[in-house]
């Protein structure tokens, strides 16, 4: 008998984000869509593309909508006791609203293609304009604060949607020369959404003033 072979696939590990701008959270999502397309977006939690996505712009709507539940009160005092803190460093993991089931709301599946854009029109609206409503746990923020908000919720929950990289053994059994075009179109894909998400930052600095990087 031959000698027998096993094939373990890599280990994939949370990503490590850290988002300043509503612009930098844009880019990444635009790296995933264009993972999503291509097959490449690896779960490492129980939420896929779209159900993240639809989990994030329902929170983001909340800004400007009333949210169905409320959080008691010591939750309340002790997160606005640490608002500057909680705002500037990384969500933790495993956070739940006491008395709610599955411990937060907008968890039930949902297609990306249609979840992508309410995501994109939320956080857009949230970067433009000062949140109307009070925040669940933190009451009263200011426009800066909402957008941070939102910024450390999708760091949190992007971070578990991993990109596979490009499988250099060829899976899909495809000829030399069929392969070498799959890669390089893959490639110049990559190449034109990394030029997109440049511009789009670019003109998100332009529009806010600062200087060009």
């Amino acid at each position: 008998m031959g000698k027998e072979t096993s094939t373990v696939a890599p280990v994939m590990e949370r990503r490590k984000l850290r988002f300043e701008s509503i612009e930098e959270l844009m880019a990444d999502v635009d790296r995933l869509e264009a993972a999503q397309r291509a097959g490449r977006i690896r779960p490492l939690g129980n939420w896929d593309f779209g159900t993240t996505l639809n989990h994030l712009a329902t929170w983001a709507e909340y800004a400007f909508t009333p949210c169905p539940i409320s959080a008691p009160f010591f939750v309340r005092w002790f997160f606005r006791l640490q608002k500057r803190k909680l705002l500037s460093q990384p969500m933790r993991t495993g956070a739940r609203i006491p008395r709610v089931p599955g411990g937060t709301l907008a968890t039930e599946p949902a297609d990306w293609e249609q979840a992508l854009p309410r995501f994109r029109k939320a956080m857009y609206r949230i970067g433009a304009e000062p949140p109307t409503q009070p925040s669940v746990i933190f009451g009263k923020m200011t426009q800066r604060e909402c957008i941070d908000l939102n910024l450390r919720h999708s760091e949190l929950h992007l971070s578990f949607l991993a990109i596979v990289p490009l499988d250099p053994r060829n899976p899909l059994n495809l000829t030399a020369e069929k392969w070498e075009k799959a890669v390089e179109e893959t490639k110049e894909h990559e190449r034109e959404t990394d030029e997109r998400i440049r511009e789009r930052i670019e003109e998100g600095r332009r529009q806010r003033g600062e200087s060009p990087s």
